[in-house]
Formats: structure tokens, C-alpha cells, sequence
């Protein structure tokens, strides 16, 4: 569906919108009593930042470990090419579970379409073996994810990891 054969993609009366960020801002546009987005500039702006942030540092350190071909053709490389995709995503994991020390959500008290993201970027933690537990603000905020009875809704559906062991 994605004119650029990857992932994320969603299809609209529109045609077809690709890329987290857009994905995420048309969503919760598209809902506005959910109040998924800030309506002051500089709260938007720091949600779109954020967002972005997950979409350009920290989703490729994960493609990384699961897609080493993506950056090497030599296969002997894989191997490195995911290992030093574990450390640097360990290392962005332990500065997001920085950024989310006081704060319930990403933006503080008020919950946004970057929420949804972030709890995405723990499950891919877990599900790679990275001591995700041991970030203190981080699995709090997965917790409080957790109570969410939509996001518990669709994490039963996908098997999420989350919801595993």
C-alpha cells in the first residue's frame, strides 16, 4: 500500500498516507474531541517534535537489529550491523525514560498522539531482549498505557508484548 514499500501506511478517502508523524497529526485531527494534539503553537510543536524524534533517531535504531539488509548487503556485517542497533537503541531507550521523569505523558500531564508511539518503541524493546524493566519512568508510563481500555483493546487484538509475560 505504501508507495514506498515500507511501513507505516494508512489508507484514506484520500488516497494512501505514509509517515508516523503525518499518520499520527491526521489521526488525532481527525478526532479533535479527543483532544490528541495541543491547540497552543509551542505544545504542538513540541508534540510534532517529539514525534518526529521517535519517527527519525529512534525507529531506525530498531530497523537496525530487524532489517541489518537495509544497510548492508554484505551478510557478514548483519551481525554488527544488530548489535550496535541493541546498544543504540538501549542508549535512546534510557534517554526517552529521562524524558518522562515527572511527567505522566509525553507532554506532561496531558495525553497526545505521541503517547501511542512511545508505549510501540517499549513493546520493540521487550520484544528485542532489552532490559526495558529497568527503566524506572518509562515503564510507568507503559503502565499507565496499560489502564487505557483502548489501548489494552488493541494490544489484545495485535498480541501485543506488552501484554505477554
Amino acid at each position: 500500500m505504501n508507495p514506498r514499500g515500507k511501513v507505516p501506511a494508512l489508507l484514506t478517502d484520500e488516497g494512501v498516507l505514509t509517515e508516523n508523524v503525518a499518520i499520527l497529526t491526521y489521526i488525532a485531527q481527525s478526532f479533535p474531541h479527543a483532544k490528541l494534539l495541543p491547540e497552543e503553537p509551542i505544545g504542538m510543536a513540541r508534540c510534532l517534535s517529539h514525534m518526529a524524534y521517535l519517527s527519525s533517531t529512534v525507529h531506525p535504531a530498531f530497523t537496525h537489529i530487524v532489517r541489518p539488509g537495509r544497510f548492508a548487503t554484505d551478510e557478514s556485517a548483519h551481525e554488527n550491523l544488530k548489535a550496535t542497533g541493541r546498544e543504540t537503541a538501549w542508549k535512546l531507550l534510557q534517554e526517552v525514560d529521562g524524558l518522562l521523569a515527572g511527567k505522566d505523558w509525553v507532554l506532561g500531564s496531558q495525553y497526545s498522539a505521541a503517547d501511542p508511539d512511545m508505549l510501540v518503541i517499549y513493546g520493540w524493546g521487550k520484544l528485542h531482549g532489552l532490559p526495558v524493566e529497568q527503566l524506572k519512568n518509562y515503564t510507568a508510563f507503559k503502565d499507565r498505557m496499560l489502564q487505557r481500555s483502548a489501548v489494552r483493546k488493541v494490544l489484545e487484538r495485535e498480541q501485543g508484548p506488552m501484554l505477554q509475560g
